[in-house]
């Protein structure tokens, strides 16, 4: 069915492949994950031309209209997955207007993280398979304690990582950031000459003094567990400047 959807989240667990995930939400606020056969989305699935023939990026804050349908077999908490029939193309696009935007995100937030996925969170933030109510939501943090970057050369990934602290007085210490547009910008940065510690440094300063929202997510499964992941950092004023990944892709530049 064609549905409209506000993109809240486009990320990528592993930057060392082009393979991306893509959620937002209905006029009802109910959210969904767009889904699509092996190899699934890439980045360069996020470039699309509309019926009219406009060539158009899928990208935070973008509103699409696009034949989707759930998934006929949905697996907790991954209850939001949904089928989406791109060869029928993208009937509608625009961006929403900033206030829109976040009222959206108002809309969206709740105090806590466990008020989201409905589960207890022991302290290495992952929960059993199969556990959780939800895959998806919204919080405003009470404080942000640290941001960093690292290179885990062990696995040969990045490292974004963010703690914080929620409306119940709950830390979550060291939590993968996966917002790619967060991503693109700190690798932007570093190739114009900073130091990932002095980025780290900077962005900390911004988060721990601005009003913030950050989106949360639970991974597939891995070794038994889904782990909490922060997809999406948005603030107030906005970090970015109203830009996204596509306006800090640099392709060849060091690993953090």
């Amino acid at each position: 069915m064609w549905t409209e959807i506000l993109i809240l989240d486009v990320t990528q667990m592993n930057p060392t492949d082009q393979r991306v995930c893509v959620a937002g939400v209905d006029k009802h606020w109910k959210y969904i994950r767009l889904d699509l056969p092996a190899p699934g989305i890439t980045r360069s699935t996020l470039h699309q031309l509309t019926h009219d023939g406009a060539s158009i990026l899928i990208r935070p804050q973008a509103v699409i209209t696009v034949s989707v349908t759930p998934k006929k077999k949905l697996t907790a908490p991954h209850l939001e997955d949904h089928d989406w029939y791109i060869e029928r193309g993208i009937k509608s696009y625009r961006l929403a207007t900033h206030e829109k935007f976040y009222n959206a995100l108002n809309q969206l937030t709740f105090p806590t993280v466990e008020s989201i996925f409905k589960v207890k969170f022991p302290r290495n933030r992952n929960v059993p398979k199969g556990n959780g109510a939800c895959s998806l939501g919204v919080i405003k943090p009470v404080s942000v304690q640290s941001v960093e970057f690292k290179f885990l050369e062990l696995y040969q990934k990045q490292g974004y990582k963010i703690s914080f602290t929620d409306g119940q007085g709950e830390r979550y210490q060291d939590i993968t950031i996966t917002d790619l547009s967060l991503q693109t910008y700190v690798k932007a940065q570093h190739a114009n000459g900073k130091p990932f510690d002095q980025i780290a440094l900077a962005l900390q300063q911004i988060f721990s003094t601005t009003p913030i929202w950050l989106c949360l997510g639970l991974t597939r499964e891995y070794q038994g567990h889904h782990w909490l992941q922060v997809s999406g950092i948005y603030t107030e004023p906005d970090y970015l400047e109203g830009r996204c990944f596509a306006d800090y892709d640099h392709p060849t530049i060091e690993q953090p």
